[in-house]
C-alpha cells in the first residue's frame, strides 16, 4: 500500500464522521505538514479530527513531515492556505502533483500550477 498526504479537510471531516480510521485501511502511512497539524490539533482543540489525528500520529500511521523547499512553499502560500501549500508542496516533492490532478481529480489552476511545477525546475513540455 501507497503512502497519502493529506491537507486539513479531509482528516477533519473523516474524523466527523467517525471514518478517520479508512486512511489506516487503504495507506501505509498518512503524511501531513506541520501547519495542518497546526491547524488540526493545535487550533482545533476540542473539535472534530485533533483527538484522532492526535492519537494516528502517536500509533505511529500518521506522521507530521515538512517540505523541504522553501521557495515553492512561499509561491504557493501566496494562492493558498498555509496547509493547502505545504501538502502540495510535500506531494510535489514526492512526485505525486500530476497525480493528484489526474488520478485524484485535485483542482488546481493552470497558471499555479505551472508556477509550481517551474518553481521546483519541472517546466510543462
Amino acid at each position: 500500500m501507497p503512502a497519502a498526504i493529506s491537507d486539513s479537510s479531509t482528516l477533519i471531516h473523516l474524523a466527523a464522521l467517525g471514518r478517520l480510521i479508512l486512511l489506516r485501511e487503504y495507506y501505509t502511512e498518512v503524511l501531513i505538514p506541520p501547519a495542518v497539524w497546526k491547524e488540526v490539533v493545535e487550533e482545533g482543540r476540542g473539535r472534530p479530527g485533533a483527538r484522532e489525528v492526535e492519537e494516528a500520529a502517536r500509533v505511529g500511521w500518521l506522521k507530521v513531515v515538512a517540505a523541504t523547499d522553501e521557495p515553492l512553499v512561499r509561491l504557493l502560500k501566496r494562492e493558498l492556505q498555509d496547509g493547502e501549500a505545504e501538502a502540495l508542496a510535500l506531494a510535489v516533492e514526492r512526485q505525486e502533483l500530476d497525480r493528484l490532478r489526474q488520478d485524484a481529480g485535485f483542482w488546481i489552476t493552470e497558471d499555479l500550477y505551472r508556477q509550481a511545477l517551474e518553481a521546483v525546475g519541472e517546466g510543462m513540455e
